[in-house]
């Protein structure tokens, strides 16, 4: 007797490389173009430098990421109301300024991580995406950093930001700290997620250190703005007082009262002197003014060449 051989249905096989087909899209559509994208040495290092994993590669490559800059940037990535715009993730592509101040340059594999996570939210199922805001709504209860607070808050005023895929990219990239469950979650993407902490840290340290300064110039300013006020007050006092003196002094000599404007001379010249003093005080400390705002406007002018080599549109500060 002959053995029989289960043979599978042509319509069968199809059904099953469809249905596992279907199930692994993302990870068959990443592989191809990824497989297919040449990384140049520039984007090549920024997935390096922000410690990115294979599957993270894979997800960043996948994304065939490009540098722009100017204008070519300024069109493939046009969202309104959302201030600073330092890449996006449309049509399954990556666009990243070219960042060409070097103070700021460690913003661009901050930026290529940021885009990587947005590969990677976008191919997730409704569960999973349900479980991570459960995740990052934990984690944002315990952010102290406002500069990233601030961050989320901007995202939250715009009724067309996706808030938890964007909060999902900047825990993963700004934060050093994170509750184990999301520190897990993102060690699918980062070998060694605190290269790209360490690159957004240099790059934020950069803005710290002119706001830093600029404060400290303002206190200085308040404090010499409050002295020379209360020495200008004091000075027209004394102007009054000596006015009133030089009155009375000249009452004296009309009225041949010589022994008692000898004895008054005195008292009227220390006047004359302690107004002569607070003049020459207010001048030194005008001029220490001056200097001050002069130093301090340089730090908002570097500051603000800094913002617009970001991004053009933004509004500068005062």
């Amino acid at each position: 007797m002959k053995k029989r051989i289960l043979r599978a249905s042509p319509v069968l096989v199809m059904l099953v490389l469809v249905t596992v087909g279907w199930f692994h899209r993302f990870w068959l559509f990443d592989t191809y173009r990824s497989y297919f994208y040449e990384p140049s040495a520039t984007v090549e290092q920024l997935a390096n430098r922000s410690g990115m994993s294979e599957h993270g590669r894979r997800l960043f490559y996948g994304g065939q990421p490009e540098l722009l800059s100017g204008e070519s940037f300024s069109q493939e990535c046009q969202f309104a109301d959302l201030g600073l715009v330092l890449g996006c993730y449309k049509s399954a592509d990556i666009f990243i300024l070219d960042v060409d101040e070097d103070e700021l340059e460690p913003v661009e594999p901050v930026t290529a991580a940021h885009e990587m996570l947005h590969v990677h939210y976008a191919r997730i199922s409704i569960d999973e995406e349900r479980q991570l805001e459960e995740l990052l709504d934990r984690q944002l209860e315990l952010v102290t950093n406002q500069r990233v607070l601030d961050e989320i808050d901007g995202y939250k005023k715009d009724p067309n930001a996706d808030l938890y895929n964007e909060m999902h990219s900047i825990f993963g990239t700004e934060l050093a700290e994170l509750i184990p469950e999301l520190e897990e979650h993102y060690a699918q993407f980062f070998d060694d997620r605190s290269l790209v902490v360490a690159e957004s840290d240099t790059y934020e340290a950069v803005f710290i250190a002119l706001e830093d300064q600029i404060e400290e110039f303002d206190a200085q300013l308040a404090s010499l703005g409050e002295r020379i006020d209360t020495l200008e007050s004091e000075i027209d006092n004394l102007n009054g007082q000596i006015t009133s003196d030089r009155a009375r002094l000249q009452s004296l000599l009309d009225s041949n009262q010589i022994e008692q404007y000898n004895a008054s001379v005195p008292g009227f010249n220390s006047l004359v002197n302690s107004h002569n003093s607070k003049v020459e005080q207010v001048k030194t400390l005008i001029a220490q003014f001056n200097e001050i705002v002069e130093e301090r406007n340089d730090n908002v002018a570097a500051k603000n060449n800094l913002i617009k080599s970001l991004d053009s549109d933004l509004q500068t500060i005062e």
